[in-house]
């Protein structure tokens, strides 16, 4: 196993056992207070574990080496645990929706007490910090799916927040605030799911990136005199990476060393110019300058 995994893997264990922490407190907390914000804050931290639990899996799918039906590995692993973990926050949603509705029809309201308030400020404490770890890690190890359980983990920092109003509303007697709140929570869960979702269908389509990049790739190739013309150019987004391929017309008189040459120098350029870039494919088109 490489490091990347290890540490991806490591990550997922800590957040795991502090959500299964988050999950007892809420859970125990809110039904002896009756909150069903706290509750359907409870069940949002344990879709952290769930979700969790395939980025732990998919970490290590997606490390491992390419192999003869995988030719060129299996980092799209990671897309698919993002997939997931977006139906997950869309379900959970969808859950919540319904029981805080069901509560407000029925006129099933409680007022939490000043425990379901200490509850809420530890939840937003850890749920923060489990944010910052995943999102840095991430980024530092290159883990899409890891990313985005940071951002998971954000929307739950986001819904104790809405849960911190609906308690604190029900302890000043607006105890309609804390199943309105929990429909709160279950919008914020169901937009995160929405943009995690989006964001993975992206990078399963090959989106090429923005214009400015490719204006500035278009540049960087053709700032050469050796380059007489792009013939082709496509760039497109792999997980957190941009791939290039492009074929460059050159006068047919270079060298196969001078070639080499040229192509190394266009790929340092375009690296140190523009971040993420991976994969660098060039190919020569000789021709005569005068065609």
């Amino acid at each position: 196993m490489n490091e990347k995994a290890r540490i991806g893997r490591r990550v997922s264990t800590h957040t795991m056992l502090l959500n299964g922490l988050l999950v007892a407190i809420k859970l125990i907390v809110g039904l002896l207070s009756g909150s069903s914000v706290l509750i359907a804050d409870a069940f949002h931290s344990l879709t952290d574990i769930l979700s969790t639990m395939f980025v732990y899996f998919g970490i290590t799918i997606s490390n491992k080496p390419a192999d003869e039906e995988h030719p060129f590995g299996h980092e799209k692993a990671e897309l698919i645990v993002s997939k997931i973990i977006a139906i997950i926050l869309m379900i959970t949603a969808v859950g919540i929706t319904y029981g805080a509705i069901n509560g407000i029809k029925n006129e099933v309201v409680h007022t939490p007490g000043v425990f379901a308030l200490i509850v809420v400020f530890v939840s937003i404490g850890l749920n923060e910090f489990m944010y910052f770890y995943c999102v840095r890690t991430g980024e530092k190890i290159g883990s899409q799916s890891l990313i985005a359980d940071g951002w998971h983990h954000r929307t739950d920092s986001l819904s104790s927040v809405a849960a911190l109003v609906g308690v604190v509303g029900s302890m000043f007697g607006f105890s309609i605030l804390d199943p309105i709140a929990a429909i709160v929570v279950a919008l914020i869960i169901a937009r995160a799911g929405l943009k995690i979702y989006y964001q993975s269908i992206k990078e399963l389509m090959d989106t090429a990136p923005s214009k400015q990049i490719i204006d500035l790739i278009r540049h960087l190739l053709t700032d050469d005199e050796s380059v007489l013309e792009i013939d082709s150019l496509k760039a497109i987004f792999h997980l957190n990476h941009i791939d290039i391929y492009t074929n460059l017309k050159v006068e047919n008189t270079l060298t196969i060393e001078e070639g080499y040459l040229l192509i190394n120098e266009l790929k340092n350029k375009i690296i140190k110019r523009i971040d993420n870039i991976q994969d660098i494919n060039v190919y020569l088109i000789p021709i005569r300058e005068d065609n």
